[in-house]
This record gives structure tokens, sequence and C-alpha cells, in this order.
């Protein structure tokens, strides 16, 4: 019973978050999820990928969930193809972290342009599909769209590790890639970046 009145509450409290305003979806009142991400080793590797790519970048802004399941066959064989060399305990460890979704810690994100959204307030912005992005960028006018990561795979000697983001600014602009890292002088350095879908 209680769990019922519970479930009734959050159901309610997404209904009134999520009030629309003629075409205009106004997604107000979400806080961030408890973060269930702890490994200081994963942030370590996003960290070295927004670095990489994203140190110039005046906003960030990364769902809070991460992505999973992945597709291991699907990564082997865009390792084979680019002649990357990985021990399959890589593709393992990639794997079962990614058997269920994590929520970040934006403490842990050390950029100073980091944001992390919450993805209830993400699935309340686009609800309303026609004007979904309009309003997105109407609530967030600094940001380039938003931001999603896979927690990364590490092998055992934890010196390579693969993490999956994706990149999405409209219905029609988004890029996913597979980004494989190594650790040198116990720095996460990326060696690739590999396509792996567009929109």
């Amino acid at each position: 019973m209680r769990k019922i009145i519970i479930i009734q509450l959050l159901f309610t409290i997404l209904l009134l978050s999520c009030k629309k305003d003629g075409e205009e979806t106004l997604c107000l009142g979400f806080i961030f999820e408890q973060s269930t991400l702890d490994s200081e080793l994963d942030y370590e590797i996003i960290n070295a990928v927004l670095e990489t790519y994203f140190i110039n970048a005046d906003f960030i802004h990364i769902v809070q969930k991460t992505n999973s399941p992945v597709h291991s066959e699907f990564v082997k064989d865009k390792l084979e193809s680019e002649n990357i060399v990985f021990d399959s305990l890589l593709l393992t460890n990639y794997s079962e972290k990614n058997s269920e979704a994590y929520f970040l810690s934006g403490s842990n994100l050390e950029l100073s342009t980091v944001r992390l959204i919450n993805p209830a307030e993400t699935n309340c912005i686009f609800s309303v599909e026609f004007k979904a992005w309009q309003n997105y960028y109407k609530k967030y006018p600094k940001s380039t769209g938003l931001h999603t990561f896979s927690r990364p795979g590490i092998n055992a000697a934890e010196n390579q590790a693969i993490v999956e983001y994706g990149w999405q600014a409209d219905y029609t602009q988004g890029m996913g890639y597979l980004i494989v890292l190594v650790r040198e002088n116990n720095k996460w350095i990326v060696t690739n970046r590999l396509p792996t879908w567009a929109s």
C-alpha cells in the first residue's frame, strides 16, 4: 500500500512539474538524483574526454543518467575494424559496468562549464515533440545541445579504457563516438575517437 502511495505521489509531482503553456512546455522544479557512480577511475576517464574535446566550451550539458546497456559486439567490431589492440577483459568490464544505468555526480566533473540535467527534466521537455528543442534552448540558451556518456570500460592492467559519448543538438544534428584512451604517466590520454552514429 505504501509503495502505491509513493508511486502516485511521484507521478503527480511529475505531472505538476511538466505544465504546458500553449505550445511551450515549462519543466520546473527538478532536482538531481542521488549520485550512484562513485568510481574515481571512471570520473578520471570521463574528465579526460571532456578536457580533450570541450576545454573551450562555454556550456556543456550532460544528462545525469549514463547510457545502458551497451552493445559490446558492435564495440568489438569497431575496435577491430580500426586495428586497435585490446584485451577481451576490456569488453567484459565495459559490458558488465553498463548492464544498468548510473547517476553522475556533478562535483566529480572537473570542468567548471559542465552542467548536469536530470533525465526526468529531459523527458518532460521532450514530451512535446513539436517544439521540444525550441523549448530546451529557450530554457538553456547557452547550451550547444545534450551530451550523454556510458560508464568507461577498463582493462585488467588499468592502462586502457573505452567510453561512449553522444551529442544531440536538434532532431537532425547529433553524433555518437567511441573513445579509446590509454594511461601514460598516471594520466589518461585519448588515442582514438571513432564515430558510431549520426543523425
